[in-house]
């Protein structure tokens, strides 16, 4: 939604957090294999995005 609205940066930081999170660390939803809720997996995004800002 966010190429949609013309936010292509925002959309590339958005995506390339949740990448890492889902390769650099383990923190995965029981759908994926893990244990994090999905709190926890979204507090994960949130603070690789900080870091990318």
């Amino acid at each position: 939604m966010l190429r949609y609205l013309g936010y292509e940066h925002e959309a590339s930081v958005v995506e390339d957090s949740v990448r890492h999170v889902l390769i650099h660390t383990d923190c995965r939803t029981k759908d994926l294999g893990g244990k994090a809720t999905t709190t926890e997996f979204t507090q994960e995004v949130i603070r690789q995005v900080k870091e990318r800002i």
